[in-house]
């Protein structure tokens, strides 16, 4: 049996009485909102770290031709971005 639609009055015929479920489906709909808001804020941070990796890795091209001494720096900067962005994805 399929269970029935929460925004509705749910009726037990056996019992005789009813039962009105909006209250919980307020709440659930609260609590996946909330998910939705967090998950969200959490795609756009790792959307942003990734652009700046990309960025970073542009940036250390450039610096193996003009300036060999500046991309040491440029990858010890791109390890801690790249290990960041791998915590915050699997703390999702």
């Amino acid at each position: 049996m399929s269970s029935p639609d929460p925004c509705y009055v749910v009726s037990d015929s056996s019992m005789g009485d009813s039962e009105e479920r909006t209250g919980i489906v307020a709440s659930d709909e609260a609590d996946t909102g909330d998910r939705a808001d967090n998950n969200a804020v959490v795609n756009s941070r790792i959307l942003l770290q990734v652009t700046l990796e990309v960025l970073m890795r542009v940036h250390l091209a450039v610096a193996v031709a003009a300036m060999p001494e500046q991309a040491a720096d440029t990858l010890l900067r791109l390890r801690v971005l790249s290990s960041e962005r791998r915590a915050l994805a699997l703390s999702t």
